[in-house]
């Protein structure tokens, strides 16, 4: 929502005159859009709370049928046509999908950042370096990115063997 104010509108006319008419109230008519801002964000606000209520309920009562369900026993579970285990879908429903999207999501961020993060130490290590060892193992500091780009995950292998390795 963009804030227009008395001057951004007289500005607004200025630019463009024949776009307003000349009668027109610019007092009046930031007065209109400030009502309608305000029935706007009253509805908004309304909405917002009539579903919070709606879903506080059926949760309530999906929690008292939980509740219910758990204090039946075994025999009075059969007869309904449910055991122990199926209480939980039975009350809740199944697991929903659109979460199992977000996991999957979150997996390939996570996959994708521990790359990210070996591709940089990978270029860290190579960048300490000095120009000897580098032309020794057939790199030049101008291809330190190409070379970090096909490290090898595991650092098994040292680079400098006078050194130690690194901790990952």
């Amino acid at each position: 929502m963009k804030p227009y104010s008395i001057d951004r509108i007289r500005q607004d006319a200025l630019v463009a005159p024949a776009a307003l008419p000349q009668d027109l109230d610019i007092d009046d008519l930031v007065l209109q859009a400030r009502r309608a801002r305000a029935r706007y964000l009253g509805d908004l606000i309304a909405r917002g709370w009539r579903n919070l209520r709606k879903r506080w309920r059926r949760a309530v009562e999906r929690r008292n049928a939980y509740a219910a369900l758990v204090e039946m026993s075994d025999y009075e579970l059969s007869d309904i046509g449910l055991s122990r285990s199926d209480i939980k879908v039975a009350v809740y429903g199944p697991p929903r999908p659109k979460f199992q999207a977000l996991r999957k999501l979150a997996a390939e961020l996570k996959r994708r950042y521990g790359e990210w993060r070996r591709r940089r130490q990978a270029y860290l290590d190579l960048e300490q370096l000095d120009d000897h060892i580098l032309r020794d193992i057939g790199i030049t500091r101008q291809s330190l990115g190409a070379a970090s780009l096909s490290a090898p995950s595991d650092r098994a292998v040292a680079l400098n063997v006078n050194e130690p390795l690194s901790a990952a």
